[in-house]
């Protein structure tokens, strides 16, 4: 297969990590007892400074779950440049594509040691097809 096609497909998988982690930020999910939500209150009780501005560990955890999102669709668009571009350019974007790849694995090491099979299957098969298309590029640079 093209490169294109295999970047298009990492881009789909990223978007559906995309899609699944925003979902769960925005959707209000039942406390699961007292335990947690005394965790959740303790998290947004307190507060303490961070580089000059007051903050709690709920900001952080919010504000990174966000990040998360925007990165997500980021990554996912880019995927689907670097197809578009594949096809011009295969020798400039060949190392754009090992270095999606490369961040993919490790995302999907993170999601399989600390959260969930879901991300962390997207973002193996993102990965693989990251590197499927890297390889397809490598074939295409030789010719």
């Amino acid at each position: 297969m093209q490169a294109r096609l295999w970047l298009r497909i990492a881009s789909v998988f990223v978007f559906l990590f995309f899609l699944g982690h925003t979902a769960a930020v925005l959707i209000p999910q039942p406390s699961s007892g007292p335990a947690e939500d005394a965790a959740v209150g303790a998290m947004k009780a307190f507060h303490f400074d961070a580089m000059g501005a007051e903050r709690t560990l709920w900001n952080f955890w919010d504000g990174f779950n966000y990040l998360l999102s925007v990165h997500a669709l980021t990554l996912s668009v880019i995927a689907w440049q670097l197809g578009r571009a594949s096809r011009e350019h295969p020798a400039a974007v060949r190392p754009l594509v090992a270095t999606l790849g490369l961040g993919l694995i490790a995302t999907a090491v993170l999601c399989g040691k600390y959260f969930f099979v879901l991300p962390a299957s997207f973002s193996t098969i993102a990965a693989i097809s990251a590197l499927l298309a890297w390889l397809s590029l490598r074939k295409e640079v030789a010719a």
